[in-house]
């Protein structure tokens, strides 16, 4: 690229370059650059019939299209555990240091895992192996999945908690402590004569009288009274 500079006195206007006029009369500074001709990237543009390009309004894209869509922010939120009072029975396993934490264990494939939260000594303490009922809060994750029980009471089992040998369900009634009811069974009712017992004969006895010998009574010969 050639540069020239040119310095000098502007005598008189210029025709191409009318901005210089109000400069007629002062001395100049002027550059000149060379530059090259653009190469042509755009297409060819067909001419009319007499050789002038058509005028072409430029496309501006709508300005819905200049917005790049931003997704939503995504707020996850952290919901707190759900508590629910429950009620369990099962073998405890793998008490821990002060019967502070230990496992109940259902069957072989279910263990729920405990914790002692009540105040005074943990029940479990050497309990190991025993089947016990516990009572206390049990903790349920946000799809109902039981977590853990803060146990608060713990007694051993009998025979009417086999009822509570079950992972407890979040939003299920707690089974109650009263015994089942008896189921009554109707009776059938029959047009048949009810018959008495038979009663097993005996052979007559002799009738008792001033006559009756001691003989017929007894079966033996007494002797005359002298």
């Amino acid at each position: 690229m050639i540069a020239v500079r040119i310095f000098k006195k502007l005598d008189a206007a210029i025709a191409s370059l009318p901005e210089l006029d109000p400069l007629v009369g002062k001395f100049v500074e002027i550059v000149v650059l060379e530059e090259s001709e653009p190469e042509a990237t755009s297409a060819a543009v067909a001419l009319d019939d007499e050789g002038i390009a058509p005028q072409t309004t430029p496309v501006v894209p709508p300005r819905e299209a200049l917005i790049t869509p931003v997704a939503a922010p995504v707020t996850v939120v952290d919901r707190p555990p759900t508590r629910q009072r429950v009620r369990i029975c099962g073998k405890i396993d793998r008490v821990g240091d002060n019967g502070d934490s230990f496992r109940l264990i259902l069957s072989e494939e279910l263990a729920v895992p405990c914790t002692w939260a009540s105040e005074g000594v943990s029940p479990v303490i050497g309990a190991a192996g025993s089947t016990m009922a516990i009572a206390g809060t049990g903790i349920f994750d946000h799809a109902g999945i039981l977590l853990r029980i803060d146990v608060k009471s713990a007694s051993p089992a009998m025979p009417t908690d086999s009822r509570f040998s079950r992972i407890p369900k979040l939003g299920e009634e707690e089974p109650s402590d009263a015994p089942p009811e008896p189921v009554l069974v109707e009776a059938v009712a029959t047009t048949a004569p009810i018959e008495p017992p038979a009663i097993p004969l005996e052979p007559p006895r002799p009738a008792l009288s001033a006559a009756t010998s001691f003989t017929a009574i007894f079966g033996r010969e007494t002797e005359a009274a002298a």
